[in-house]
């Protein structure tokens, strides 16, 4: 790794490479290994402002409203489009924070259908559902 490497990283948002104070940490280890969050502090911050501006326009939903996706009814929050920055619809927090960790995109939840849609009928190791003991 150069020198360079060392003191910054890329943006996964803008794809600009910024140095490491541009980005929030999220961790430390006892070893000393420092862990950052993956988008700079600009690009948190046009985000912040795009979903502020959502929220005036939008507003937040009135209580019973349910999720778009799942249709729960409790804590929703604006779900927006990382792209283009529109406004999608509300989501639950779990939902929002599912779809964000598959990437917020057609593509990884299609990856995830096809994880579930595996075929399940050969259970390794016992009954479906018990792990092998160590």
């Amino acid at each position: 790794m150069s020198g360079e490497e060392a003191r910054g990283k890329i943006c996964r948002r803008c794809h600009r490479f910024c140095h490491f104070d541009k980005f929030k940490i999220t961790g430390r280890k006892l070893s000393g290994k420092v862990y950052y969050k993956g988008v700079c502090a600009s690009c948190v911050s046009i985000e912040a402002s795009d979903v502020r501006a959502l929220r005036r326009i939008y507003g937040m939903p009135l209580s019973g409203v349910p999720c778009d996706c799942c249709g729960r009814t409790s804590r929703l929050v604006i779900d927006h489009c990382h792209d283009t920055g529109g406004f999608r619809g509300y989501l639950c927090q779990q939902c929002n924070i599912g779809l964000g960790n598959l990437g917020d995109n057609q593509e990884g939840l299609l990856r995830a259908i096809r994880y579930l849609s595996k075929d399940a009928a050969a259970p390794r190791g016992g009954e479906v559902g018990v792990r092998a003991s160590a």
